[in-house]
């Protein structure tokens, strides 16, 4: 019952204003009411503040960990709502160092994989994409991630030392922080995949992604899930007319059409509204101007939310469908609009791909004005998370 949800969520941060002496779980309220009610309707700039507020208390209450994983949480809807990806970077790479001085491994994980990918689309690196598919669920120093406690602590959790409830107590917090690694680790391979059409990589990835995160009903996982599903699905039809392929991309696009239903103003509605526009793209008989409104319809919506990644990808999709049924007239101007937009989210890594692989259409140097995410007021410029303000 999501409006029974938003009332409860509201009430209770009603009462925090209130009752000052509730602040010590303060944070832990702002952390749970943003990552399961909040995200589905507010703003990204609404929801950040409130993961900074969550922050805010927890670290003045002395619950660190619990204001780190409210900083943690805040960067991660900062990519999913669409915020600037040097913005991010900065913000993440210290949040990481915070961490770090204050022992704060709860958050390592999952910060390190979403760090990883921004690194990744900002063009800080490129990826072998052979090693990268082969790449298991070791760490990256080659520590595994997924081990259970080492053979001290094995003892403890066996009884040996009579100290058997802490042991277990750190084999289950263990165990947790490794299942969040795995969850995100493989959401963001799968975008990494996913961004640059590697259909087969990605279904890989976003099955172990699904399994990881089947228990989780977050509406960061609940809403990717089904996005990522999708878009894979349809790839994969394009590619095999496996018949089945196009009955998941409708199944992901019905899923998320209930999801555009929970709440007013929902924030799935342009994610929605692409896949609804790549399962038109896959109708035969369908009229090109048919396609052309839905693909438009889900940009614009994308860019009056500020969700500048979705109107990029969404550009691009569409320049490739036309292009592949020689609508030339049309390709043109999706390909110039997902580069600028591409650049406009600081994702140096797909702009270049993108000049690199359809050159012809793109013109770099173009003065063309384009509608801005900096500009959208449901978007922060600045992303103030953590200890201070950056400039």
């Amino acid at each position: 019952d999501h409006e029974m949800g938003i009332r409860l969520a509201n009430l209770s941060h009603n009462m925090l204003e209130l009752f000052p002496g509730s602040r010590p779980r303060a944070g832990w309220v702002y952390l749970i009411t943003n990552l399961y009610v909040d995200a589905w309707y507010k703003t990204p700039i609404d929801v950040i503040a409130s993961y900074q507020q969550g922050y805010m208390a927890a670290m003045g209450a002395g619950d660190f960990e619990n204001g780190f994983l409210n900083w943690q949480l805040g960067v991660m809807h900062a990519y999913t709502g669409c915020c600037n990806l040097d913005e991010i970077l900065l913000n993440g790479d210290l949040l990481m160092n915070q961490a770090t001085v204050y022992g704060i491994e709860s958050v390592m994980g999952m910060g390190s994989e979403i760090l990883r990918l921004i690194q990744f689309l900002t063009g800080s690196y490129d990826i072998d994409w052979n090693e990268f598919e082969k790449e298991d669920d070791e760490d990256i120093d080659g520590q595994h991630l997924f081990g259970s406690v080492d053979d001290g602590d094995q003892s403890l959790v066996s009884g040996k030392t009579g100290t058997t409830s802490a042991a277990a107590a750190a084999a289950k917090h263990s165990e947790s922080n490794a299942k969040t690694r795995r969850t995100f680790r493989y959401w963001a391979k799968t975008q990494m995949a996913l961004f640059f059409f590697k259909y087969d990589m990605a279904a890989k990835f976003v099955r172990e992604y699904t399994k990881a995160s089947s228990h989780d009903s977050s509406y960061e996982n609940v809403v990717w899930r089904s996005f990522l599903s999708g878009l894979i699905a349809a790839g994969l039809y394009r590619k095999t007319k496996n018949p089945q392929h196009r009955r998941n991309l409708r199944i992901m696009y019905k899923n998320l059409k209930k999801m555009t239903k929970l709440v007013d103003d929902s924030n799935v509605k342009d994610r929605c509204l692409l896949l609804k526009a790549e399962w038109v793209s896959l109708q035969g008989g369908k009229l090109p101007h048919k396609v052309l409104d839905a693909y438009n319809h889900a940009i614009q919506t994308a860019l009056l939310r500020g969700q500048i990644q979705t109107a990029a990808l969404g550009c691009e999709l569409a320049g490739e469908h036309f292009l592949r049924v020689k609508r030339e007239q049309f390709v043109g101007d999706f390909f110039q609009r997902a580069f600028y937009f591409y650049k406009d989210w600081g994702c140096v890594a797909k702009a270049d791909h993108l000049q690199d692989h359809r050159s012809s259409y793109i013109d770099p140097m173009s003065s063309r004005a384009l509608k801005s995410s900096a500009k959208n007021k449901r978007i922060p410029s600045q992303i103030q998370l953590g200890p201070a303000t950056y400039n």
